[in-house]
């Protein structure tokens, strides 16, 4: 899959995650992480594939990257 890591910053090929495992680990481990994982939590548990739950995180913390860069 292709996907914006929120950890890293960039636009990634990946393998598709299967799991919440996998994609809790993929999210984990980083100081925003929390946030990251508090978003994709509630996107399964309303019925969401893992899969996409993870695009969806990537494109929400992708915009909000975006709010936040300096201006030149």
């Amino acid at each position: 899959m292709r996907w914006y890591n929120p950890k890293s910053r960039s636009v990634e090929d990946t393998l598709v995650a299967f799991t919440d495992e996998e994609a809790t680990k993929r999210l984990g481990g980083h100081l925003s992480s929390e946030a990251f994982l508090t978003v994709y939590d509630r996107l399964p548990a309303e019925g969401m594939a893992i899969e996409q739950a993870l695009l969806f995180v990537g494109h929400h913390f992708r915009l909000r990257h975006l709010e936040y860069r300096p201006s030149r």
